[in-house]
């Protein structure tokens, strides 16, 4: 259910900002203060969303590592099992 809320939360900020982005490129053309801000704004967008993809997929990377180390150590001990020594 939460991930349901949330992508509608996202998808109405998504229309939302684009709307407002839309609104502000039909009238930067009269203004270039305003229009320097808009595309700095969207810049700093840019690399929001590019740390947020780069985030997820460093944690990808980690989750994928570590799922290949304890199978790699499941085969290990399947291949060469753990014996205990008598003394």
């Amino acid at each position: 259910m939460k991930t349901e809320k949330t992508s509608v939360v996202k998808k109405a900020g998504s229309a939302t900002s684009a709307a407002l982005h839309r609104e502000i490129s039909k009238n930067e053309d009269d203004n270039a203060a305003v229009e320097g801000a808009h595309k700095l704004e969207e810049s700093g967008e840019g690399v929001y969303r590019l740390e947020q993809r780069s985030a997820r997929r460093r944690k990808q990377w980690a989750s994928r590592k570590r799922s290949r180390l304890e199978r790699q150590e499941r085969n290990r001990h399947r291949l060469h099992p753990i014996r205990s020594r008598r003394s």
